[in-house]
């Protein structure tokens, strides 16, 4: 029973195989195909976008005062009066042709616009230059957020962001916008709700809230830049829902912060514009469809004509760019 104990014993245990601490498992390496794009990747292309757009427009920047930049900046006493807080007052308690010496207009409220122009004013004078630059940096930024905008969509991949952007930022039918410095108004109301858009999608994502605080500021200044940004109420609830979040409760909350900005526009506009006279009929100079105002068949059929022109001009200049 002991020799039997004893062979038991003395048998020497089969060794388990060594495992190297040292060497890096290949297993257990990441794959390729699910590397994570750089994080400097959208701001290459971000660049590349802002280089294009510059470069584009550059041409611009000899261009001089011309048109509505008259009566807006040039003959406008208010918009080359000094810059003071009484000053910045009446710019957004008028209307925008308020100061030029025939008061022509008075249904237009874009105050943020002429208080930028008020700036520009003070720290150039007279020389168109620096105003086209604005212009033109400005519409540089739209393109870089345009292009952020759809990244993010796009689940971080840049090819279709990229050239979503860049068919913005080439497209013809941009150029009269940045070539006229009045125009400023048209490219800041994209501008404000460019950047409304962009950090309601920062808000949801990182959860920070002064990131709704500044697409609130910027869609402000997109409101009181020119009316047309009070559409974005209709544009922000579909766009949270679509590619941001689908809870109904929170996408209201948001989106209703956004209407009382454009309630308040709305409002400092109606009392800002309540104490002129309400303004004569438009003229053909302004709408050739004011022509046929007593003809309704004639009217329509010549609106119907002028968007099937808009249409063809758009189109038409994107076949122009292949």
């Amino acid at each position: 029973m002991s020799k039997k104990k004893q062979a038991k014993g003395s048998q020497t245990p089969v060794p388990a195989p060594k495992s190297n601490i040292n060497q890096p498992n290949k297993s257990n390496k990441p794959s390729q195909q699910t590397k994570e794009p750089s994080k400097y990747e959208a701001w290459i292309y971000a660049g590349l976008i802002a280089i294009v757009a510059f470069l584009l427009n550059a041409n611009t920047f000899k261009n001089r005062f011309v048109l509505d930049d008259h009566g807006i900046i040039r003959n406008n006493k208010i918009t080359k009066a000094p810059f003071s807080w009484e000053n910045t007052k009446l710019i957004f308690s008028t209307p925008l042709r308020k100061g030029d010496y025939s008061d022509l207009e008075n249904s237009l409220y874009r105050p943020f616009t002429k208080f930028l122009f008020n700036i520009e004013w003070n720290i150039f004078g007279a020389n168109p230059y620096p105003f086209h630059v604005v212009n033109v940096l400005l519409y540089v930024l739209v393109g870089v957020f345009i292009f952020f905008i759809f990244y993010d969509i796009m689940k971080k991949k840049w090819v279709i962001p990229f050239l979503i952007s860049l068919l913005f930022i080439v497209h013809p039918i941009h150029a009269e916008s940045v070539a006229n410095i009045k125009s400023g108004d048209e490219i800041l109301s994209l501008l404000g709700s460019l950047i409304a858009l962009r950090c309601i999608q920062l808000y949801f994502s990182k959860e920070k809230t002064y990131y709704l605080v500044l697409g609130i500021l910027g869609f402000l200044a997109g409101s009181f830049s020119k009316e047309s940004t009070v559409v974005m109420i209709g544009v922000i609830p579909i766009f949270i829902y679509m590619f941001i979040n689908s809870n109904i409760k929170r996408n209201a909350i948001v989106s209703s912060l956004f209407a009382a900005c454009s309630l308040f526009f709305l409002a400092c506009r109606h009392f800002s514009l309540s104490g002129y006279p309400e303004m004569a009929p438009v003229s053909a100079l302004d709408n050739y469809l004011a022509i046929a105002n007593d003809d309704f068949l004639i009217q329509r059929g010549s609106a119907i004509n002028t968007l099937g022109l808009y249409l063809k001009t758009f189109f038409y200049s994107i076949s122009s760019l292949l």
